[in-house]
């Protein structure tokens, strides 16, 4: 919302079937300057439930934020904290990574090249593979010019793993912002090379934090093995403060 030409309110919304949520996950958090503008802002957003048949919204935060009837349904996300870079702490990082998964990233750092990119063009590579991966598209086009955006701004990279004939098997895509680093998006289409990339992303991070999601969220075995998969890099679940509204 703008007042003038100053922004008094953002709702970071995104539609992913007929929820309002982000990779299955919580949406960022809403913020508001006010509580005048917190209603009307809301007032919005209970007309885009109608128009397109939302029946849930899941957030960040706790849900006095917003000006609708909600549900607390926090879980936790894994975090490693980061020291400055240094061949020392990227020792210490290593460390920290399970030891079978140390196998599979040696494996894939032979066989294939793997590098950092900070090129927005290289967003659309993932979204091949991804489109790949699921044998169909999954969201709409404007949702990855805005990932390449963000790279462009500096606001997120991706790594990327190459075979020899220069063909990109993976990706993961990482946000960055202010000092911390979430990882956002993968696709691959070679068995076991997820963990080389993401420990790419680890080994040349040079920020305090790198958030790897949620735990103790899994609600099938799917779910179960990502948070598995998450907890080999090492880092401690810390609590994330999420809200529901259901339609």
């Amino acid at each position: 919302m703008i007042s003038g030409e100053k922004i008094v309110g953002i709702c970071p919304i995104i539609l992913e079937d007929c929820s309002l949520t982000y990779q299955a996950g919580p949406c960022p958090r809403p913020i508001c300057e006010d509580r005048s503008v917190q209603i009307e802002m809301m007032s919005h957003l209970k007309s885009i439930f109608d128009s397109y048949f939302v029946e849930d919204y899941t957030f960040r935060g706790n849900g006095n934020i917003i000006n609708l009837p909600s549900k607390n349904i926090s879980w936790k996300t894994r975090i490693i904290d980061l020291q400055p870079l240094s061949e020392i702490e990227i020792v210490r990082r290593w460390r920290n990574v399970r030891k079978s998964y140390k196998s599979l990233i040696n494996n894939t750092n032979r066989s294939y090249r793997i590098e950092k990119s900070i090129n927005p063009r290289d967003v659309y590579i993932l979204h091949a593979l991804h489109r790949e991966q699921a044998g169909h598209e999954t969201r709409p086009q404007a949702s990855w010019d805005l990932m390449a955006a963000w790279v462009h701004t500096g606001h997120a990279y991706l790594c990327l793993c190459w075979n020899s004939a220069g063909i990109c098997e993976g990706a993961v895509y990482v946000y960055s912002y202010k000092g911390h680093e979430y990882y956002g998006h993968a696709a691959t289409n070679k068995d076991n090379i997820n963990h080389a990339l993401i420990w790419e992303s680890l080994r040349t991070s040079d920020a305090q934090t790198f958030e790897l999601g949620w735990q103790g969220h899994a609600e099938n075995i799917k779910e179960q093995d990502i948070e598995f998969f998450r907890r080999g890099f090492g880092g401690i679940d810390h609590p994330l403060t999420v809200s529901r509204i259901t339609v």
